[in-house]
């Protein structure tokens, strides 16, 4: 580690624990309950978003990884508020543990790196690009991951969300000369991408995954001067993209879709009508139903069957799938970590769901526990799941 990066913790461990002092609470920090003081000691803090972040690394640098994203888990259930920056947080998580890597060449993976929309590995690849700038780096990184990660959830999660770090940080560190152009913005990204990964279309999707959210972000910020008028989708329409482009540039607007709507469900679903492309329209309406999900977190609202119910609107098929599918996946993406199923099957479950929802509520909360849990918590889900919704994952 560097003596800059060593004085930055050191700092950051004192800030903690002075904190935990002036609370009068500090006596047994590492041997009582460090977690309930934790959330003790900032929930009232000035500015709380800071004092998680000081609390979550300074357990990351005591005990590691794995412990720092027990706090992240023990945080969200307990702090609402924590949902408006726990990917903030794991974004932070990730560059830490880059210096990790970067000294010892490995790095001690839990699979609770998925946690708050593995901001854990966008952080990761973005201090690499700081670091290096070097492509390769990157792509070993991701393949390290793919073979490292503990699973549940599959490899390509993990290794695709590394994919998406790559796009990412490509474009936060975009030259501002040519701020206000978005297909200069995202050309050097979508370029790298297809170097990275020419012949895997997973890895491929994923980087541009990267890209294009990376443009979503810098929209609501003046300084990179983007028109944010009219359609959030028409830049997808129009711009100079092939086949895959353009889908990940619709799956990757909703961002846009739900910031023109002030996050309006009614209104986001809207602005996805203007896909004529069922592919394009499936996409754009999955991610944009999803991204409502992490909206809800914030207001600290939950879901309900009410809303979900909205994808009966929508056309039988792939679109009216991909709604549902998008709802389940939010709460898989942005819900408590681990107990993510729970909340969904009381919406599966809920009379007042429509019953032609249903089916895609149960089928697809089955195929993203298959993604996330293990044997044992995979039981405890079927069980709570209907026989007659039962699909392959629920047999012997």
């Amino acid at each position: 580690m560097s003596v800059f990066l060593g004085f930055r913790f050191r700092v950051a461990t004192l800030v903690v624990l002075a904190s935990l002092v002036g609370a009068g609470i500090y006596v047994g920090f590492f041997s009582r309950n460090v977690n309930a003081q934790i959330i003790e000691t900032c929930r009232n803090a000035t500015n709380k978003p800071l004092c998680y972040t000081d609390a979550i690394n300074t357990v990351l640098r005591e005990e590691g990884v794995p412990q720092a994203f027990d706090i992240v888990a023990f945080v969200y259930d307990s702090d609402p508020d924590f949902a408006a920056t726990c990917h903030a947080s794991t974004h932070d998580l990730g560059k830490v543990a880059y210096d990790e890597f970067k000294r010892t060449g490995n790095v001690v993976l839990s699979g609770k790196e998925t946690y708050c929309g593995y901001g854990f590995y966008h952080g990761f690849i973005e201090a690499l690009f700081v670091e290096t700038n070097d492509p390769q780096d990157a792509r070993d990184f991701c393949t390290y991951i793919g073979n490292n990660a503990p699973h549940p959830p599959p490899p390509e999660f993990a290794e695709g969300s590394c994919y998406h770090g790559i796009g990412h940080g490509v474009i936060d560190g975009t030259d501002p000369r040519i701020w206000g152009d978005p297909v200069a913005i995202v050309e050097p990204g979508l370029t790298l991408c297809k170097k990275l990964a020419p012949s895997d279309e997973r890895w491929l999707s994923r980087c541009y995954s990267g890209v294009f959210n990376a443009l979503g972000n810098m929209y609501p910020h003046e300084k990179y001067k983007l028109d944010s008028s009219g359609h959030p989708y028409t830049f997808c329409e129009n711009g100079p993209f092939d086949t895959l482009e353009k889908e990940i540039c619709y799956n990757q607007m909703n961002t846009e879709a739900a910031r023109r709507a002030d996050n309006r469900l009614e209104d986001i679903l809207a602005f996805t009508h203007s896909a004529t492309n069922e592919r394009y329209r499936t996409t754009a309406v999955h991610e944009a139903v999803s991204f409502y999900i992490q909206q809800l977190r914030r207001q600290h609202k939950v879901l309900t069957p009410e809303e979900m119910n909205i994808c009966a609107e929508e056309p039988a098929g792939v679109i009216r799938d991909g709604c549902v599918s998008g709802f389940v996946g939010g709460i898989f993406e942005f819900g408590s970590p681990g107990q993510h199923y729970k909340e969904v099957l009381s919406i599966c479950g809920s009379p007042l769901l429509a019953q032609d929802v249903r089916s895609v509520c149960y089928a697809t909360t089955l195929q993203n526990s298959s993604y996330y849990y293990a044997a044992d918590v995979m039981r405890d889900v079927c069980d709570s799941v209907p026989t007659e919704y039962h699909d392959s994952n629920c047999r012997p």
